[in-house]
Parts: structure tokens; sequence; C-alpha cells
């Protein structure tokens, strides 16, 4: 079973997963604080991006 990571190589070096899955979830982690930030004064839970 073959993965293709987002940041592309087809290596099989385990620590080279790792770090692609930390990047995921790291960049997942700033766009799911950006938006609280950005929507800290909405109470009524929809998603409201400023522009």
């Amino acid at each position: 079973m073959g993965i293709m990571m987002a940041f592309g190589g087809t290596s099989d070096d385990p620590l080279w997963m790792l770090g692609n899955i930390v990047a995921v979830a790291v960049i997942g982690v700033m766009i799911y604080f950006g938006y609280k930030w950005i929507n800290k004064g909405d109470k009524d839970g929809g998603i409201k991006v400023k522009v």
C-alpha cells in the first residue's frame, strides 16, 4: 500500500512520514485557532469570516 504525502516523495522513511503528519496536524490546529480568533465575538455557533 503506497501513500503519496502532501509534501511529495515516495520515501519509505518513517521519520519523513511522521514529519509530514505532524506538519499537516500543525496546519490544521493553526486553521482551527485562526477561525476561533476571527469569530471570538460570535455566539450563534456559525462560521462567519470577516473580509
